[in-house]
């Protein structure tokens, strides 16, 4: 049985390879060979937002015709990506796919009305992220929960006016947060909203519409040490 179950698995051994040579053969890179293993489309990447696309081939030194040979592999060398004041008007959900060691993403000064479910789960490695200067009225429940290593959020200058429940939970290093100059009011403040950040030093609320809120109100009680900059509304 023992010589039977050997043979055996020398067969699909041989069989395995055999398949692999016949695909590898058949293929023009290794890039061709691994989209057609994994069942990835070539042009799935060309389909992205088109300034996120133009964005990582910038940082990948490929120009727009080359599109097509970016693969998971490529999109893992790139760390930092700007797309500050790229006239964004709307996102995807896959738009930051396999980006898995980004740590810096800037998002700032577009017209972003609206993040997608789900658009930075792939992002487990950012440490800094920036949205200010956009036309945010919401965020998406859970949108953060996969950046656990993140410091740093930008949501200033936008239209929020409220926060979903739970919507730091998962940001336990973050040090650095800035809501100032959106549309908050004490009641878009859900109770325990800012209760994860444990690690927070700075976070600005100045010029919403918070009068009365002081940081003495129980929404900070789990902050303490925490610079609180409420400020005032002109």
């Amino acid at each position: 049985m023992r010589i039977q179950s050997l043979a055996a698995a020398a067969t699909l051994v041989a069989i395995t390879a055999s398949g692999i040579g016949f695909l590898w053969k058949n293929q023009n890179s290794v890039s061709d060979f691994l989209h057609e293993i994994f069942g990835l489309e070539r042009s799935e990447f060309c389909k992205r937002t088109p300034q996120v696309r133009d964005g990582i081939m910038g940082e990948l030194n490929l120009n727009k015709k080359q599109c097509a040979a970016v693969n998971l592999t490529t999109l893992a060398d790139v760390k930092e990506l700007y797309l500050s004041g790229r006239s964004l008007t709307g996102l995807q959900s896959g738009d930051f796919a396999g980006l898995i060691r980004l740590w810096k993403l800037d998002l700032g000064n577009n017209q972003l009305p609206e993040l997608p479910p789900g658009v930075f789960d792939d992002l487990t490695k950012l440490e800094s992220l920036d949205l200010e200067r956009n036309q945010l009225s919401k965020l998406p429940p859970g949108v953060f929960d996969g950046l656990t290593k993140l410091r740093s959020i930008g949501l200033e200058r936008n239209q929020l006016s409220e926060l979903p429940p739970g919507v730091f939970d998962s940001l336990t290093k973050l040090e650095w947060l800035d809501l100032s100059h959106n549309e908050l009011k004490p009641a878009g403040l859900p109770t325990g909203v800012f209760d994860n950040l444990r690690s927070l030093d700075t976070l600005y609320l100045r010029d919403n519409h918070l009068d009365g809120l002081t940081q003495t109100d129980p929404l900070f009680e789990q902050l303490p040490g925490v610079f609180i900059d409420l400020g005032w509304r002109l």
